[in-house]
Order: structure tokens, then C-alpha cells, then sequence
């Protein structure tokens, strides 16, 4: 009963409140195969990817650098259609100031969007932030909030973006509750203008060497996830919609292997993504 009432708090909290910036970049999350729910916060790492969909005769690279959620660097190449890349990052000062940064190149285009801001840290690692974002197209674009919240087995996170004319107004919001040792609970909601538009929850349920993840949307679309771990190797399948996806991973802690094998035109071509992960 006393899990059930910080679940319906913590989710009433999620609908009043928000967080990281939806116009600001958001910071990295390093690859992983499963965990698709944990309360646990991401350690510093440096990771770098590469994907390729030969079904549509694209390929990209990304490579992350992150301390915390407002001192990062990421960047992504794309030659699918034309080619695309992007560099976006986040630097903050001690004073709490932070100023965040999206640059990006299409077809010879170049466009940017300068997010300059304020974070008030909390204890357990929370904080509340504002930031304003400027984009050099169009200029000034609205306003973006960012809040995490943390409370023993609880976390929540959201986002709150307003334009500049406040006319419009999107939320964003998650929550991941750890119900034991073995599962955690969680889901996630967007809002636009008041209306659902999107609506997910799940779990994720480790059972010795196993780990199983589940996620529903509003239509009762699921996907699901099965990893079996042999000590530090994992071997698994994702089911999301009609797709199956093909999983591996090695992992010591201090470092982290993963590739992702996605069979198309019934198994004719092989999309793939190979990463690397080093935390610190």
C-alpha cells in the first residue's frame, strides 16, 4: 500500500511538473542492449557507434563524451539522403550557468541553435534548470524547462518547452519507480497543447542471469526484450512492432561492447549497429 501511494504521488508530480529542455539538446544516454527502466543515474563515459542499413543504402557514425547532464559533446555523421551531420554539447559553469549548443550541417547547409541557461542543483543529483533558446533562422524560439526529481526508489524527469509567443506548449515527462531488487516499474507521457500524444509504460524484471524488459503504448502496441547473460556476455531478442532484433553485449563495468542485428526483406539485407562504451 505505501508503494502504491508514491506511485500515484510521484506520477500526480509528473503531471505538474517538466524538464530538460526540449529545444536544448538533450544529454547523451551510452547504448545499451536492455534496462529499458532503472532509477540509476548514467556515469561519465566516451563512446563512439556505427550503423549501417543497406535496405536503404545509408550509413552513420556518433561518437559521445559525457560528464553530466549539462557537460557533454556529441556528434553524428549521415550520408543517407545527401549527408547530414551534427554536433551538439552542453557546458556548464560552477556558478550554475550553462550554455548549450546544436550545430548542424545539411546538403551544405548549416543551421544552429544557441541555448543559454540556469541550473539549481538539489540534492541526490537533481536539479531544476531554465534555458532560453535562440535558433539562427528563425531567432528567439521560447522557453525550456528541465526538471529531475529523485526520492529513494523513485525518479522522475520532464521537460516543459514554450514558444516565444507562449501559444504553444509541449510536456514531456518520465518516471522510473523500483519496486525491488529485481523490478522496476516506469512509463512516459507527451503532451501538446493539453492533448495526448503519446503514452508508454513498462517494466523491467531481472531475474538472475535474465533480464526481461516490456513497453506498452496508448494503442496496446508492445515491444519486448529478452536478454540471457554467460558472466559478462549477454545474448538476446527485441521484439518491437513487426521488427526482430538480433542482440549481443560485453560488459566488465569499466567498459561496454554492444551490436544490434536487424533483419530486413526476410532476411535478405542486415541492418547493424556496432558501439563501444568506456566509462570513467
Amino acid at each position: 500500500m505505501k508503494h502504491l501511494s508514491i506511485i500515484v504521488l510521484a506520477l500526480f508530480l509528473v503531471m505538474l511538473c517538466a524538464g530538460v529542455a526540449m529545444g536544448m539538446p538533450n544529454s547523451p544516454i551510452a547504448q545499451d542492449i536492455d534496462t529499458w527502466y532503472s532509477i540509476e543515474d548514467e556515469k561519465p563515459f566516451f563512446s563512439g557507434g556505427f550503423s549501417s542499413a543497406p535496405d536503404a543504402s545509408s550509413s552513420s557514425f556518433t561518437g559521445e563524451y559525457y560528464q553530466n547532464d549539462f557537460f557533454f559533446l556529441t556528434g553524428f555523421y549521415a550520408d543517407d539522403v545527401g549527408s547530414m551531420s551534427m554536433v551538439t554539447g552542453s557546458y556548464i559553469f560552477d556558478s550554475g550557468f550553462f550554455v548549450a549548443l546544436v550545430i548542424e550541417n545539411y546538403t551544405g547547409a548549416t543551421y544552429y541553435t544557441l541555448s543559454p541557461g540556469y541550473c539549481r542543483a538539489w540534492d541526490e543529483g537533481g536539479y531544476l534548470a531554465f534555458s532560453l533558446d535562440y535558433d539562427s533562422e528563425y531567432g528567439v524560439e521560447g522557453l525550456d524547462v528541465d526538471l529531475k526529481y529523485r526520492a529513494d526508489a523513485l525518479l522522475i524527469r520532464g521537460e516543459l518547452y514554450i514558444d516565444e509567443d507562449f501559444d504553444y506548449y509541449g510536456i514531456e515527462a518520465s518516471l522510473a519507480f523500483r519496486v525491488g531488487e529485481e523490478l522496476t516499474i516506469g512509463g512516459e507521457i507527451e503532451l501538446e497543447d493539453g492533448s495526448l500524444d503519446d503514452l508508454e509504460v513498462g517494466a523491467t524484471w531481472k531475474p538472475g542471469s535474465w533480464v526481461f524488459d516490456l513497453r506498452v503504448d496508448e494503442d496496446y502496441d508492445y515491444d519486448l526484450n529478452c536478454v540471457y547473460y554467460f558472466g559478462a556476455f549477454g545474448l538476446g531478442l527485441e521484439y518491437n512492432g513487426d521488427l526482430y532484433s538480433l542482440k549481443a553485449k560485453y560488459d566488465t563495468g569499466d567498459s561496454r561492447f554492444t551490436m544490434f542485428f536487424r533483419p530486413e526483406q526476410d532476411w535478405v539485407l542486415m541492418n547493424y549497429e556496432l558501439s563501444f562504451t568506456m566509462f570513467f
